[in-house]
């Protein structure tokens, strides 16, 4: 083999080594590192660990029952140091999640570009969180001074409940407002 023949060959293998680093940097940038998740499900309890998706055999470990105890595990993950590169991933199993107050995520609870934070229902999972309570016990009006202050059309078609009584205690600020149907 020549010189020059020698050289091409370490050339061009050189070339291919290149393009395999380049190749491989790219695809290594481009996939990362896979995000930690933590499992929320309607049969979890929030003193689980959250770490897997269905309740182990023994009943000692599984999914947590709330979206809001999965919140603060990443707050506490963040308090402790950065969060896992590739982030963390919040997956819902499917169910009806009933909010007792509203979900705050505030900038506390954000990710970054490397480490995103991502909340979703689980693949093929139709997942519902609900802010609202059923109320129960419903009851026609029966007081004389409320039922003076409605249109006779009607009384006889009002019904009250006991909130107090479900556990509604904070009604929230109540604000004089206009009134439908007339102007401010």
């Amino acid at each position: 083999m020549t010189l020059v023949r020698i050289a091409g060959c370490f050339q061009s293998l050189l070339s291919i080594a290149v393009l395999m680093g380049l190749a491989m940097t790219v695809a290594s940038g481009a996939f990362g590192a896979e995000p930690v998740a933590l499992h929320v499900a309607t049969d979890g309890k929030d003193a689980w660990s959250g770490s897997l998706a269905a309740p182990n055999e023994a009943g000692s470990d599984g999914p947590f029952a709330t979206i809001e105890r999965a919140r603060d595990a990443i707050r506490q993950i963040k308090q402790a140091g950065p969060l896992p590169e590739g982030g963390m991933v919040v997956e819902l199993a499917a169910g009806v999640y009933e909010l007792a107050r509203p979900l705050e995520l505030g900038q506390q609870d954000s990710g970054t570009e490397q480490a995103p934070i991502v909340y979703r229902a689980r693949k093929g999972a139709e997942v519902r969180l609900v802010g609202g309570r059923v109320v129960s016990g419903w009851q026609p009006v029966t007081d004389p001074a409320v039922l003076a202050r409605l249109d006779e059309a009607a009384r006889g078609h009002v019904l009250q409940a006991d909130l107090k009584a479900q556990g509604v205690a904070d009604l929230g600020e109540m604000k004089p407002g206009p009134r439908w149907g007339q102007s401010e």
